[in-house]
């Protein structure tokens, strides 16, 4: 008779520790409100993330859409399980990105400066 052995083999499935905040970009929000994740360093491709209170899903879209960096942690620091605590935003491009005001007016044919009558041609 023939014996067959049997083992238990766990598989055991090793991820990078991360510490610390990470830079990361938005990479694409699902139908159902899966955000995924990718981040300098990060070699298994999009990572789903779950995100803070503080970050709705119109921020996420905005983000995703304008290809806008997010602050990532990750919990117990593996480098699969990401969480979006913020997103950022550059206030120079803000600022340049503003539309220029330009107000029209009609120029005046003469004002009055200290009590005199001044006339424009």
């Amino acid at each position: 008779m023939k014996s067959s052995v049997v083992e238990n083999i766990r598989v055991l499935e090793i991820s990078r520790q991360i510490e610390g905040v990470r830079v990361g970009k938005i990479i694409n929000v699902d139908e159902s409100g899966q955000v995924f994740v990718d981040f300098p360093g990060n070699t298994e491709g999009s990572v789903v993330a779950r995100v803070t209170n503080s970050i709705n899903l119109k921020m996420l879209n905005q983000a995703a859409s304008a290809d806008q960096d997010v602050l990532l942690v990750f919990e117990n620091n593996d480098s699969k399980l990401p969480i979006i605590i913020d997103t950022l935003h550059s206030l120079l491009d803000e600022m340049t990105a503003s539309p220029t005001i330009a107000f029209e007016t009609e120029k005046p044919d003469d004002v009055m400066v200290d009590g005199k009558r001044v006339t424009f041609d």
